[in-house]
């Protein structure tokens, strides 16, 4: 019997707001991204999670939103080598996606979908929580002829 494969990417652990709420409480107030896959695991007889690439480091990205108010040098050059490394997570899923494509069903994407990840041409699910700020900007008629699908989730 055949698996049905699915790459995940983290765009992120799920703790994007974390310059709006205390640091103390966000883990208490956010259903983190691995949760949600959990539960799609415990759910999802027959399907195989694969990849898994976060592309956001937490702990960089955690000194990184908090050095927004009177950033110095240092922070700055922080911010481009944490953005540098998440460019090569990126890169690095997109290689390996490419490189498995035959043998997967489908991307799963914790976050916004890349216009690269989107043009592979597997079916995505864009998982985001309901207070994302992402869709604002998002040109859904850009994806109407795509495989493509939405999960959004509430706190």
């Amino acid at each position: 019997m055949h698996k049905t494969k699915v790459y995940v990417i983290f765009h992120s652990s799920g703790l994007d707001h974390r310059g709006s709420w205390d640091s103390s409480d966000i883990k208490q107030k956010v259903v983190m991204n691995e949760e949600i896959l959990e539960e799609l695991e415990k759910r999802c007889e027959g399907v195989e999670f694969t990849g898994r690439i976060n592309l956001i480091d937490e702990e960089r990205m955690d000194l990184v939103s908090r050095s927004h108010y009177g950033i110095t040098e240092e922070e700055k050059k922080f911010q481009v080598e944490t953005s540098n490394i998440t460019r090569k997570r990126a890169e690095f899923a997109l290689k390996n996606i490419r490189n498995l494509r035959e043998s997967l069903d489908g991307i799963l994407i914790f976050g916004p979908p890349s216009d690269e990840l989107v043009s592979i041409g597997l079916p995505i699910i864009s998982v985001f929580p309901m207070w994302g700020t992402w869709m604002a900007s998002f040109d859904f008629k850009k994806y109407k002829e795509k495989k493509f699908y939405f999960l959004f989730y509430l706190l």
